[in-house]
């Protein structure tokens, strides 16, 4: 029993105490003391900060970037498997200091965009802790860019994620759409067919209105067209209060526009048309 007591204590000590600010240090700090400091709470720096200090010292460690990844992949699954032990030699404390240093790692590990990392992301929406959860589903989107849309397709259809959690998933999908769109060197059609196929099933009211932004800003024609019309109607019907006036002032910007002159994405040749890849 003793020896459990010393245990935890030990523990606790190490998590607790900060380890020395890796830019005030002559000698070389490790990978794992660089990311420790910089996920355990606010330094006065950036996210951007924080990873290009953590860039430094994986060129300074004369790691491989592959070795960077799985290193900070392991104490990624050592915090989570911290937050989420339940046994009595593990502090409420305790769990907190995991669970704010997997969300840091994470949140690391997606700014240094290697796909190598996309499999921890997924592993990590797993996370019984929500904010953990949704970060991981951020971080992998960021990553994946538009080869994200299966994982997306899944991760709507997770009950765990609230309303507010798939405004932030069309957000991010969002900048990563329209820097491929941008850059011009890949079709972004798919993307843009998985979007309107989204509208008739997108129902929570943060949701749709991203989604709704989305669409306009990525496929101008949808600003006047019957598929944006039918996704205000629903919300209009089955919306808050909110969402009732939000939608309806959308779809009596819609009516302005005569009938003849509404696209609908559905017609012969276009994205929802079903014989169009045919």
């Amino acid at each position: 029993m003793r020896k459990e007591i010393i245990v935890t204590m030990c523990a606790l000590l190490a998590l607790v105490c900060l380890p020395e600010e890796p830019a005030k240090t002559n000698r070389v700090v490790s990978l794992r003391e660089t990311v420790e400091f910089y996920a355990s709470g606010p330094h006065g720096t950036t996210s951007g900060e924080a990873v290009s200090a953590i860039k430094k010292c994986i060129q300074s460690c004369n790691l491989k970037q592959e070795e960077a990844i799985s290193e900070m992949s392991s104490m990624a699954r050592e915090y989570k498997r911290l937050s989420e032990d339940t046994s009595e030699k593990v502090t409420e404390r305790m769990r907190q200091i995991g669970r704010v240093r997997l969300s840091a790692v994470i949140g690391f590990l997606g700014r240094l965009e290697d796909r190598s990392a996309l499999p921890l992301f997924e592993e990590m929406t797993s996370a019984s802790n929500g904010n953990t959860h949704v970060y991981a589903v951020e971080a992998y989107i960021r990553v994946a860019g538009v080869d994200s849309v299966p994982f997306i397709k899944r991760m709507l259809d997770d009950e765990r994620l609230n309303s507010v959690d798939h405004g932030r998933i069309y957000e991010v999908f969002g900048r990563q759409l329209e820097a491929a769109k941008q850059k011009g060197n890949i079709s972004i059609e798919p993307c843009q067919r998985f979007l309107l196929e989204e509208t008739k099933k997108e129902h929570t009211g943060d949701g749709g209105k991203q989604l709704d932004k989305l669409l306009n800003r990525v496929l101008p024609d949808y600003t006047n067209s019957l598929q944006r019309i039918e996704a205000a109607e629903w919300f209009i019907k089955n919306g808050s209060s909110y969402h009732k006036n939000y939608f309806g002032n959308i779809k009596t910007e819609i009516e302005k526009t005569p009938k003849a002159k509404r696209k609908d994405f559905k017609a012969k040749g276009e994205l929802l048309d079903p014989d169009k890849d045919k």
